[in-house]
């Protein structure tokens, strides 16, 4: 039987969705070419590991190092029971250096506050924080308009939702040059969350959304500032020219191009996270 060796102390990136999963990588591989990182698929998505195309892309290409899928998840190069033993045996016994945590392709969704597979990433990142590993939340960010998207404009509202109901602080990176997570596009996303309109404290304008705004201003944002946000620069027309996928459903790299510099910026600051004595 396999031991139980904790804390583990190794990086663990957490995903709210699987398209953000290539820009992760590859921008992890340009900052940390001789680690190994590997892949655990949650819950949350709508189709098996072997339908996923990135997967197979960057196993190919050797910017992941192995595949295990958890719980209800299936179809990779080797099944576990939970997410945590996943995580466990990938970074203890496959001698994996970091690992990515997330849902499959296609997300599920019952279009209620926490009923979206995306959310899956509370619980991952929790399961990571319980292991002793450094805990990166790879933030889900769009550059697109329009009353359908306009929760994920921004910061989406899925990740400010799982930044304010986690237990315990983890890191967040931004792409260079985004304001302060508790300027007024935060606020802005917070208002779509909870209700409201929140006041902006740095010029006293307000950032209003289509809300109530005679609902009472929830104060929320100490819960989404006590993060560790970092920022990163970010190469989209590398990423481009690498042949890694640049389209999701929803998202793509010329369209929403800040769906992908987010993501980017989570891989160069997971990167960060490795110490360079620990690759020796």
């Amino acid at each position: 039987m396999e031991s139980l060796q904790i804390p583990i102390e190794r990086p663990v990136a957490v995903l709210a969705l699987h398209g953000q999963l290539a820009p992760l990588a590859w921008a992890f591989a340009q900052a940390a070419p001789e680690a190994k990182l590997g892949y655990v698929q949650t819950d949350g998505g709508a189709l098996p590991g072997a339908h996923s195309r990135q997967v197979r892309a960057l196993c190919e290409r050797g910017l992941l190092a192995g595949h295990l899928t958890a719980g209800t998840a299936f179809g990779g190069e080797g099944e576990t029971i939970t997410a945590v033993g996943a995580l466990h045996h990938g970074l203890r016994v496959l001698g994996w250096d970091a690992a990515v945590c997330g849902p499959g392709p296609e997300i599920v969704d019952s279009g209620s506050a926490l009923g979206h597979g995306g959310i899956s990433a509370l619980d991952s990142a929790h399961v990571a924080l319980a292991l002793g590993c450094q805990t990166l939340l790879v933030a889900q960010m769009s550059s697109t308009s329009g009353v359908e998207r306009s929760r994920h404009r921004g910061i989406s509202h899925h990740t400010l939702t799982v930044l304010d109901l986690l237990l315990e602080p983890v890191t967040v990176a931004l792409p260079a040059g985004m304001r302060s997570p508790v300027g007024a596009d935060l606020r802005a996303g917070l208002s779509a969350v909870f209700g409201g309109a929140m006041p902006n404290r740095e010029d006293g304008e307000r950032a209003t959304l289509a809300v109530d705004v005679r609902k009472p201003i929830v104060e929320r944002p100490a819960r989404i500032a006590r993060h560790d946000w970092r920022r990163a620069r970010v190469d989209l027309p590398a990423y481009a020219a690498s042949g890694l996928p640049a389209e999701t459903p929803e998202h793509g790299l010329s369209s929403d191009p800040l769906f992908f510099a987010a993501a980017l910026a989570g891989g160069s600051v997971f990167a960060e996270l490795i110490g360079t004595d620990e690759l020796e």
